[in-house]
């Protein structure tokens, strides 16, 4: 349930960052969420059977979303670091070995 809910958090990041909220594009948004089912071989009904169990054991579900926010987390740390890297390797741009005099 924990993967689920973090593929579930970042399509509805996607979704938000994308702009999709007209009627138009409903079909896409609807995508987002068909292809985590896909991807974790669920169905809307066990996900929402699975949520509806989970939302009526608080303590359960807490511990849940606990482990989702650890991941997202996480996850946010390892693109900040390759964000991070990506900026510095743009900064120092590479030593050509045909710009190096050679001492003679």
């Amino acid at each position: 349930m924990v993967d689920v809910l973090v593929d579930v958090h970042i399509a509805d990041a996607i979704i938000t960052i994308s702009n999709l909220k007209t009627m138009a594009d409903t079909n896409a948004i609807q995508l987002y969420y068909a292809d985590v089912l896909k991807k974790h071989q669920i169905t809307q009904n066990q996900f929402e059977k699975s949520l509806k169990f989970y939302t009526s054991k608080p303590k359960e579900f807490e511990i849940i979303y606990e482990k989702v926010s650890e991941k997202l987390a996480k996850m946010e740390g390892e693109f900040d670091l390759k964000t991070a890297a990506e900026k510095e390797k743009l900064r120092k741009p590479p030593i050509m070995n045909d710009t190096l005099v050679k001492a003679q």
